[in-house]
């Protein structure tokens, strides 16, 4: 019995004194803002804590008696206070002054500095880079995946010279998640059927923060193997904030203007306890660019079949907006609102001439007028609230939802019509080319009477020396064809058509609500769950318009008054504009909506279905789905000792979605129609995903990390989709969904050492090592039926039969990152206010697939990455010159198949990377300046890609190009105003 009392008094005393211990709480400000990453601890005593990002703090478990307190940052002075404890004790605000500590205050230079980024870097309990809206205004980024770029490990995809797509730490872009205020974000894009978002329509001025987490805890969505970048949209300010901006600027390749605007204002009630912000953006911007891409139809050779002049002009106009409400009841709790919305127009005019050497289509130049608008429109909203639900137990919880959509504008037709997308006139003539080299039986050189094949080859591929264009200089040589009438040698209509593309997905419903409980001062249990409910489609078809036989002669473009060609300046002038004179006249926008509507009867309209000649391309391109995703969690803060901190915990989602689409069961080619049948497919799963950081603070300004985490990635819709293929002319081949395709989970281990250097400096250095299962990739099947097992007789020529995607047994990515911020207060005089900003990381990566002997580099892995900038920054003058880099890296594998006639099976036919496709390597170099005047007004300049960085892709090296586009410079210049 003694022995049973002596247990009971052993648990539950300390229980019982921590239940009559006290708390002190308080909210550390500046003259602007909250300020988060703060510590806040009582000297030579075990109890600490960290400012949220509201600033607020809270001391547990403290007993009666005289205590200091002790408030220490980066950038500010430490504060050293006595409080006097004997019941709950509420500082209130906090406002620290580094010119008189006896008054408490601390003074922050400018809202959402460099500074609190710092802090929360080094109270983060996840290894993460941070970066503010002053560090993203410092640099001419005007969406967020252009500021994201500067940060180490991040790789960019660029569309039209603006960014687009990001990935981190060598992984594919899908392996990254995009999260607004940490929900990630619904989908809706012309091209990319993947789940990472199109930053292009996220302007950078809505954001406060930018939180990129290189390692994941519980209480984050766990599908996140490469890594996750969170932004933070602005919330109601403490006090009265205005901000204004206005600019004018020039795009060198379009020769035309460019504008920017954005204005925001917030502020509080007396009492402060209401709190409202609004801001708003708009770029608007005329862009264009030199493009040509070459084409190889052979996967047996290096053969080009076509070679593309592409000029493209346009205007985009992205608007965003973004607004926040906030009401506190007491201290205890509070409850907010916000919603973003952003959208792009892009106005696209395309001038496109084919130069076609295939002999299987016959040999041709085409001409096509291409307009299109495209429409892309996000929007999000939430509500949410903080509430402390008993003295230890405080809870948020938050409850969601959004939407995104992509859709063509009206474009040739009205506003609203089924008939606008992608619009295209084609008009087209027959030619002989003359620059081919003809090859026997045995591949020795011969005449055309004799020749067994024939090709066109660059230089770096030809057999024979002197034979080949340079790949900077392809040229094409032809003699005009007449088949039947004079007129054969002049460019005739052949069709129009207009691609449609109705992209929708919504999240409805996100709700989460997280629970958090202190036990004691240096142990806290956090535990909460998540409901996101998905939905989405997308819907693609092609309206087309031919030549009606019975009522119309040859079509004959001349006759329509095309204009000369517009070089402005001369057509890819960066290599010697090589085709100067030779451009074809074109169409102006005017003409190229218009002409289907002017020809009326002339034209045989055939619109979009079963009967369409190219229904069977698009079939497989549509499907809705619906996805359910239940997550929770559990995790402990564990701080055993000083300094050190320990993070374990649990996250489990569970799954569960559903694609719809259709199956092709029959194909009448008398008719030329097709029979379809509706099927769904989607396999639910549970992720479990255990989670560990370890945080030691070596000195206050140092820490040591380690993090082992399982993280996932959720296969992509279009992956898991039943039914028919996505069929791909460009690539020549059929691409089918896998309802049994398995999600890919990988092991991750960081090592990490931070040192901060003051209030704007750091240093930190990190290695990591990712084991992959079950990576996503596409392999090439022996079978021509679908997964639903119905026979597909729709055969491209060329050997291929299908391929689909499949999981790879394993996959590794590993390597070293580095980063250094500092000013060099060493220098003497003026030169003491200039600074130096270097990250760099490297990553390596191998992926075991069936289809090749040996490992593989991942794709879209960049092995070597680099952002330096050189800044000088004093009271008047803000001004910076940043460079990144990025090494050409694999973007997709060629695994080409080809069947045995004598085993009758699949076999690849490439085992070298000579046929694989890259990403060429880029360097980008902006300049910034600000000069701040008045106090409150600043005038700024911006100037992006001052070395004229072309976008580069290949196949297997350089010299042998698939696309090259030039976009020269732009810039801007205004005025900002600051309250």
């Amino acid at each position: 019995m003694k022995k049973i009392l002596s247990t009971v008094v052993v648990y539950l005393l300390p229980l019982a004194l921590y239940a009559q211990s006290l708390r002190i709480r308080g909210t550390v400000k500046d003259k602007e803002e909250a300020l988060p990453g703060i510590i806040v601890s009582l000297e030579h005593e075990s109890f600490n804590t960290v400012t949220d990002l509201d600033g607020n703090f809270e001391l547990t478990g403290i007993p009666k008696g005289t205590h200091t307190l002790r408030i220490a940052s980066l950038g500010y002075e430490t504060l050293l206070q006595q409080v006097v404890v004997d019941q709950d004790l509420s500082l209130g605000v906090i406002t620290l002054n580094t010119q008189s500590l006896k008054e408490v205050q601390v003074v922050a230079e400018l809202k959402g500095t460099e500074t609190k980024a710092l802090n929360m870097m080094k109270a983060s309990n996840v290894f993460a880079n941070i970066v503010s809206a002053e560090g993203v205004a410092k640099l001419p980024d005007r969406n967020v995946a252009e500021a994201v770029q500067r940060l180490p490990g991040v790789v960019m995809e660029s569309d039209q010279g603006e960014g687009r797509f990001i990935s981190f730490r060598g992984t594919p872009s899908d392996w990254s998640s995009a999260l607004v205020n940490g929900d990630r974000m619904p989908v809706a894009d012309e091209e990319s059927k993947t789940r990472a978002m199109n930053f292009d329509i996220f302007p950078s001025s809505l954001v406060d923060y930018i939180v990129v987490s290189k390692t994941l805890s519980p209480d984050m969505e766990g599908d996140a193997i490469g890594g996750s970048a969170n932004f933070m949209t602005k919330s109601a300010p403490a006090t009265k904030t205005l901000q204004a901006s206005l600019g004018a600027g020039y795009n060198a390749q379009a020769a035309k203007p460019v504008y920017n605007a954005s204005l925001a204002y917030g502020n509080s009630s007396r009492n402060g306890r209401f709190g409202y912000f609004a801001g708003g953006s708009l770029y608007s911007r005329n862009w264009a660019t030199d493009n040509y891409q070459v084409f190889y139809g052979s996967n047996r050779d290096q053969s080009l079949t076509r070679l593309e002049l592409r000029d493209y002009e346009g205007k985009r106009t992205t608007l965003g907006f973004n607004g926040a409400l906030e009401y506190k009841f007491n201290d205890d709790a509070k409850i907010y609102a916000k919603g973003v919305y952003g959208s792009m127009n892009d106005n696209e005019f395309n001038r496109k001439t084919m130069y076609n050497w295939s002999t299987g289509w016959g040999q041709s130049i085409k001409l096509q007028n291409i307009h299109n608008i495209m429409q892309t429109r996000f929007w999000g909203a939430e509500l949410g609230g903080d509430f402390k639900a008993g003295r230890n137990l405080s809870a948020n919880w938050r409850v969601a939802s959004y939407r995104n959509s992509f859709a063509y504008g009206a474009v040739p037709y009205s506003k609203g019509d089924a008939r606008n997308g992608y619009h295209v006139v084609e008009f087209e003539k027959a030619v002989d080319f003359t620059d081919f080299l003809y090859l026997d039986e045995q591949g020795r050189v011969t005449d055309e009477m004799n020749a067994y094949d024939r090709l066109k080859l660059l230089d770096i591929d030809s057999p024979v020396p002197g034979y080949g264009d340079n790949y900077k200089n392809i040229q094409p040589q032809y003699r005009n064809t007449h088949l039947v009438n004079p007129t054969d040698s002049l460019f005739a209509f052949t069709r129009a058509y207009s691609e449609t593309n109705q992209t929708i997905e919504k999240d409805p419903i996100v709700a989460q609500l997280d629970l958090q409980y202190h036990i004691n001062n240096n142990l806290k249990i956090k535990f909460g769950g998540k409901l996101r409910m998905k939905e989405g489609e997308r819907k693609v078809g092609l309206e087309l318009w031919e030549r009606n036989k019975d009522l119309s002669p040859a079509i004959i473009y001349n006759n329509y008054n095309p204009a000369p060609f517009n070089e402005r300046g001369g057509f890819l002038k960066e290599l010697g504009s090589p085709y100067a004179g030779k451009l074809f006249p074109f169409f102006d926008v005017k003409g190229t909506d218009n002409f289907v509507r002017n020809l009326g009867d002339s034209l045989r309209y055939i619109p979009f279905g079963v009967k369409t000649p190219y229904f069977q391309q698009m079939v497989g391109s549509s499907y809705s789905y619906t996805e359910n995703v239940y997550a929770g969690y559990a995790m402990a803060e564990w701080q055993p000792v000083p300094g050190l901190t320990i993070v374990p915990g649990l996250r489990a989602e569970y799954t569960a979605p559903e694609v719809k689409a259709d199956s092709i069961m029959t194909v009448d080619p008398a008719l030329g129609t097709v029979a379809l049948t509706n099927v769904r497919a989607g396999k639910a799963y549970l992720s479990l995903l255990p989670m560990l950081n370890v945080k030691y603070a070596l000195t206050e300004r140092q820490n040591l990390r380690f993090a082992a985490t399982r993280s996932f990635r959720r296969p992509n819709f279009n992956e898991i989709k039943p039914g028919a293929a996505a069929i791909d002319y460009s690539n020549n081949d059929l691409l089918y969904g896998n309802p049994d395709l398995k999600p890919t989970y990988s092991w991750n281990f960081d090592l990490a050492y931070e040192r901060y250097l003051g209030a704007t400096s750091m240093f930190s250095a990190s290695v990591f090592y990712k084991n992959v299962k079950d990576h996503i990739y596409t392999a090439f099947e022996a079978s021509s039926t679908d997964n639903t097992g119905i026979s597909n007789e729709f055969q491209i020529p060329g050997g291929v039969i299908a391929k689909k995607f499949q999981n790879a047994p394993q996959a590794m990515a590993a390597g070293f990152e580095a980063a250094l911020m500092t000013k060099l207060r060493f220098l003497p005089g003026i030169m003491k206010n200039l600074g130096v900003s270097i990250n760099y990381s490297h990553t390596y990566s191998r992926m075991n697939i069936d289809a090749r002997d040996k490992p593989q580099q991942l794709p879209r892995q960049s092995p070597n990455v680099m952002n330096v900038a050189l800044f000088f920054e004093n009271g008047k003058i803000t001004t910076r010159l940043g460079l990144n880099y990025r090494d050409p890296y694999l973007y997709e594998l060629n695994l080409y198949a080809v069947k045995d006639p004598a085993s009758q099976q699949t076999l690849i036919l490439h085992q070298d990377n000579d046929y694989d496709v890259y990403i060429g390597r880029s360097m980008t170099l902006d300049y910034s300046f600000s000069y701040r005047f008045k106090e409150r007004f600043s005038f700024f300049v911006e100037l992006n890609n001052l070395t004229n960085t072309p976008y580069t892709m290949y196949r297997g090296r350089k010299e042998r190009p698939l696309k090259t586009e030039y976009y020269s410079i732009r810039g801007l210049a205004g005025i900002r105003f600051n309250l």
